[in-house]
């Protein structure tokens, strides 16, 4: 919720999930780490880091552990548009 909207956006396609433990903080951390990444706090920005937080999710799922989200930290998150 941001004020007196919501924000949604379609989730990747994963293949199989192996590993669901973790995909809530793997979003929370995705998030909060894209708008710490690019000091921004404000609702024009959130739709960016939620994307970024359901990208980190999904990688969570998809293997055990850490690997996802291991590979997602070479490949590095892009600079959204607005930035």
């Amino acid at each position: 919720m941001v004020g007196q909207q919501s924000l949604e956006i379609a989730a990747p396609t994963v293949e199989d999930v192996l590993d669901p433990t973790g995909a809530g903080d793997a979003l929370a951390g995705g998030f909060l780490g894209l708008c710490a990444r690019f000091e921004r706090a404000d609702p024009a920005f959130f739709g960016d880091a939620l994307a970024e937080g359901v990208r980190c999710a999904a990688a969570a799922v998809s293997t055990f552990g850490t690997a996802g989200l291991s590979a997602l930290a070479g490949a590095g998150a892009g600079r959204p548009a607005d930035v």
